[in-house]
């Protein structure tokens, strides 16, 4: 794996060197802030001669003729003058909107791209409320988080997983059924382009161009999945960002974000595709779940299947929300790895999935430093489309 990973960070530098083009900078703005100064100077002039003809003498009184000449008029007539000195001040005027309307045009631009892009933030720069930077001292936040993801001190009894896991009944189906190279391929195709990459910075756009490596590539993962070869470290860690939820005060007032490498997430797409399909095909989901099965809109159909109902009842029906706290944080790796073993995977995906568990590393940063680096105990990463089914094939359906 770190021969495909340094292969394709030759090829996007590569890339980078040969597209990316010096763009000089335009230096029309100070030109004109200079033409104002000018236009200011020679005003500024003229109007103390105005003022007070005998103070203007020697030099100074050479360039206020000078300046009257370059107009074809007279310094000494009051009328010329006071032209020439209305001439300057319109001059001042006009540089100065072409300055005001650059910044009002730079401005709209950055707005309207917010608003395309990130309209989350476009609605809260909106708001009264004034941003201020993360103030909460890095030591206070290594504190918090060094606790994060931590083992408890006491174990679980294994007899309580029968209360709440459903154990799959048929034959085990022990057939290695990894992607094929075509399924492979397909897989690729839809990974989004520019993805934020993970500590490798290689990002999916020259995954999917380099072509000349899907075929390798293809075999290194698979070896990885169904041999349970071990990569380097480097496959494991991944760079979690703390970011402020709202004004911070502390440490707990961030929430994580954590980009793993491109090449990490390739495969664990790749088991996550014959796990979905195991699952709906065994039917280990209930159909009620639907925010948990593909192709779905969980949101919206449930929404609209809720309104029925609750129609057809005449709107007499009460409805209780049960959430899993810190489902993400909390549960921790053998009780999932427990879950995963009832459900009658293939073994090869129970001993991936114990690999990546036990290696699990994050550079956890803060204001664009890191500030710890932090084994994963416990939880899963949010984000991980494999551990997130993983999770979701544990709920036992409310009856």
């Amino acid at each position: 794996m770190t021969e495909a990973a340094r292969v394709l960070q030759c090829v996007q530098l590569s890339y980078e060197s040969l597209t990316v083009k010096k763009v000089q900078k335009s230096v029309w703005q100070e030109n004109i802030n200079k033409k104002i100064l000018e236009l200011n100077t020679k005003k500024s002039l003229l109007s103390k001669y105005k003022d007070d003809s005998e103070s203007v003498k020697g030099k100074d009184l050479k360039d206020a003729r000078r300046i009257m000449r370059s107009y074809g008029l007279i310094l000494d007539i009051p009328k010329d003058l006071q032209k020439v000195i209305s001439n300057l001040s319109d001059r001042i005027i006009i540089y100065g909107d072409k300055i005001n309307k650059h910044e009002k045009r730079k401005l709209f631009r950055r707005e309207n791209a917010k608003f395309e892009l990130y309209r989350g933030r476009f609605y809260r720069d909106l708001s009264d409320k004034n941003e201020t930077l993360n103030d909460v001292p890095a030591e206070e936040i290594k504190n918090t988080w060094s606790k994060m993801w931590e083992l408890d001190t006491g174990e679980a009894d294994e007899d309580l997983l029968d209360e709440y896991v459903l154990e799959y009944k048929g034959t085990k189906d022990e057939s290695i059924c990894f992607p094929t190279l075509d399924e492979f391929m397909e897989i690729i195709k839809w990974l989004p382009c520019w993805k934020a990459a993970g500590p490798d910075r290689i990002f999916n756009f020259f995954i999917k161009k380099m072509t000349t490596i899907h075929n390798d590539l293809y075999k290194v993962i698979k070896t990885i999945c169904l041999d349970n070869e071990q990569p380097e470290e480097w496959f494991f860690r991944g760079i979690t960002h703390l970011i402020p939820k709202g004004i911070a005060q502390s440490g707990k007032d961030f929430r994580p974000i954590t980009c793993m490498s491109n090449l990490y997430k390739l495969t664990t797409k790749c088991v996550t595709a014959v796990m979905q399909i195991m699952v709906e095909e065994r039917k280990l989901i209930s159909d009620n779940q639907m925010d948990t099965m593909r192709k779905v809109l969980g949101a919206k159909e449930q929404m609209l299947t809720n309104i029925m109902l609750n129609k057809a009842n005449n709107f007499g029906l009460k409805t209780a929300w049960i959430d899993v706290k810190k489902a993400f944080d909390s549960v921790t790796h053998k009780y999932l790895i427990k879950c995963i073993e009832r459900l009658g995977l293939p073994d090869w995906i129970t001993k991936f999935m114990k690999l990546i568990t036990s290696k699990w590393n994050l550079d956890i940063r803060s204001n664009n430093r890191t500030i710890l680096n932090k084994k994963v105990q416990r939880g899963i990463l949010q984000g991980d489309g494999l551990f997130s089914s993983s999770l979701r094939s544990m709920y036992r359906p409310t009856k």
